[in-house]
Parts: C-alpha cells; structure tokens; sequence
C-alpha cells in the first residue's frame, strides 16, 4: 500500500501526502522514513494527509497517526487531514515528490506485532518513538513505551517504566522501572539490561529471522531467541499471566 502514496511539495513549509488506500500503520511509517531520510527539510512543516473518501480514516485513525508523528519528530511535523473531495479545483500541483525508501520487512511486522494494542490505549500511552540512532551521552526518561528505529550505543541510557524494542544493536544501557515491562532487541554486544535493580550483562546476536527477547522472572532475567511473530505471542501470554 505504501508504494500507492506519494508526497508534494506545496511551497513555503507545506507538505501534501496523498495515502490512497494505506491504513494508520503505513502512513506513520512512511512519515518516519521520509523524516529520517530528510531531517533538515521537515522542521515546523505542515502535512496535509489527503484520504480517498472509499477508503476513509476514523477519528482513532487520525489520533493516532497525530501523536505518533508528534512524538517522533518532536512536534516538527503537524498533521492535518482532508478528504479527496475537499481539495479545491485550482489547487496547484506539486513540484516535488520524495520517495519512500524501502524499509525492511521485520522491522515493520515487529513494531505492527507488539504495539498493536496501542490502538486501545488512550493518548497518554502513546510509544515515544526515536528515530535513527542513540549515541553516547544521549538519555532518554519516560514512563512510555520507548521504540528506537536503530542503535544504541555505548553510552546512551534509557531510563522507562515501559517495554523497550530496538531495531538494531543494544551497547548501551536499559534501566525498566517495572515488573511488566520488557526488552526486544535485534542483538546486544555489551549492552546492560536492569529491571528493577537487577543488573544483566548481554552479549548475543541473532540470526536474519530472529530477535532477543527479556523478560524480568523472579530475581533473575528470561532471555528468548525466536521470530517475531512467536516472541509476540510469548509476551502477550507474559502479560496475562
């Protein structure tokens, strides 16, 4: 679906993207990607998200597309919505299309797998979002969900009372401020997992399909290597538990 949408440059700080029949999920992660391809072009920009009235979003739709742009790019982009009908004739067209560049395909089922229920969760709950990499020095402290679309390296801490994804390699350090909190990981090479005062030292990679998975379990840490779709089903059954 992602493939069907397309972004115009409307002059000034004025962005147009029309989605067709792209849903919530494909629209934030196309937002990102250009984000993060084109930092310097989107600051304190307007997006004009333009849905086919056949295909329309609901007002949770547009909730959560708002926060989530909101959060992860830290209020550079602000998101309004029209339908196809409601542009004007004489609207001019756009001079500018920027394409979307190919994102891999696990990285978008892990993120769709394990905050699928964001959608139940009000505003406040929302994930903090960051984008590209954590360097050293860099900190982070939320009491939210907190997924990094990259590495973070040596250095970097983050400090949540909410589950934890990285995308790529954990160097640095993870403090979880809750028994119902959980880490997933691509790899950790020298990175430092705490859930609650409890200190683990991690060292393993993965294979192409796989991913890492903490889980806090008594005095100590559960560590899972599997696929995404099977560590999804294991947290979910944690969390009920």
């Amino acid at each position: 679906m992602r493939d069907e949408m397309k972004l115009e440059f409307l002059g000034g700080r004025v962005y147009r993207l029309h989605v067709g029949k792209a849903d919530r999920f494909d629209i934030v992660r196309y937002i990102s990607d250009m984000y993060r391809s084109n930092p310097g072009d989107f600051e304190d920009v307007k997006l004009e998200v333009v849905y086919n009235i056949a295909h329309p979003l609901s007002t949770k739709d547009k909730n959560f597309i708002k926060w989530r742009i909101k959060s992860f790019t830290a209020g550079n982009i602000t998101v309004s919505f029209l339908e196809e009908g409601e542009l004007v004739s004489n609207d001019r067209d756009g001079d500018k299309v920027i394409p979307l560049k190919p994102v891999q395909s696990d990285m978008d089922m892990l993120v769709d797998e394990i905050t699928e229920g964001v959608e139940e969760s009000s505003i406040d709950n929302i994930p903090t979002l960051v984008l590209g990499t954590l360097r050293s020095g860099s900190e982070i402290d939320t009491g939210r969900e907190v997924v990094i679309l990259g590495d973070v390296h040596p250095g970097a801490d983050i400090y949540t009372e909410g589950p934890v994804i990285i995308l790529g390699t954990l160097s640095g350090r993870v403090f979880v401020l809750s028994d119902k909190a959980y880490v997933i990981t691509k790899r950790c090479i020298n990175g430092m997992i705490v859930f609650e005062g409890r200190a683990y030292e991690c060292e393993k990679d993965t294979k192409d399909d796989e991913w890492l998975l903490f889980l806090p379990d008594g005095g100590g840490v559960e560590i899972y290597t599997d696929k995404i779709g099977s560590l999804a089903r294991r947290v979910k059954r944690w969390l009920e538990e």
